[in-house]
């Protein structure tokens, strides 16, 4: 049995996401990103992700301090949390954190970038 392996540039959640310099890629909705052979992306505010297509145009991301998020074009900033089962909010990157609101707990945390 052969695993196939993840091939970030050819996911589906990626449709429409432009090749810049150095190989990066701005998409609408994600923002900025340098995608790696291996599936592990740098995005230019949540520092390091691994990602995983669904195969029905989301994303399963998987954060250092978070765990598994999935998302997809049509509901992001908006990620839900595998661990606890609910929706976080993406409010920003500052002082090499990341920003998010836990908003049935309206409780706002923060992760190393």
């Amino acid at each position: 049995m052969q695993i196939p392996e993840n091939n970030i540039q050819e996911s589906a959640w990626l449709n429409g996401a432009e090749s810049t310099t150095g190989g990066w890629r701005l998409s609408s909705w994600f923002g900025t990103f340098l995608p790696f052979g291996n599936g592990w992306l740098y995005h230019a505010e949540w520092g390091w992700l691994y990602a995983q297509d669904d195969h029905h145009g989301g994303v399963w991301l998987w954060k250092q301090d978070l765990g598994w998020l999935w998302t997809t074009k049509d509901v992001y900033p908006y990620l839900h949390h595998h661990e606890s089962s609910e929706w976080l909010y993406f409010l920003k990157a500052s002082n090499g954190k990341v920003h998010f609101i836990r908003p049935n707990a309206n409780v706002v945390e923060s992760v190393v970038k």
